[in-house]
């Protein structure tokens, strides 16, 4: 079973979510999934480079401040979903 959406954030461990972004969409099987991408930092942190603006240029198809409230959250999840 495919998923149907994926949900991440930027700061993980391993690999952050700029390298994931960038592996999903090279990855035939994962490329037209859609991303919804959340992070606590600053959006406009990073070196003056909007967050926002590179994930969806990586291929995110939404992006979120977190901490978010459900009445922010499920609307963009429908969305991604229709």
């Amino acid at each position: 079973m495919e998923p149907q959406l994926i949900i991440t954030d930027l700061n993980m461990p391993r690999m952050d979510g700029f390298e994931l972004l960038k592996e999903l969409n090279g990855s035939p099987e994962y490329a037209d999934i859609p991303v919804l991408v959340g992070t606590s930092a600053d959006p406009a942190s990073q070196s003056g480079y909007d967050v926002r603006t590179r994930v969806l240029r990586l291929g995110a198809k939404d992006f979120v401040s977190i901490p978010y409230g459900r009445n922010e959250l499920l609307p963009r999840v429908s969305k991604l979903l229709a």
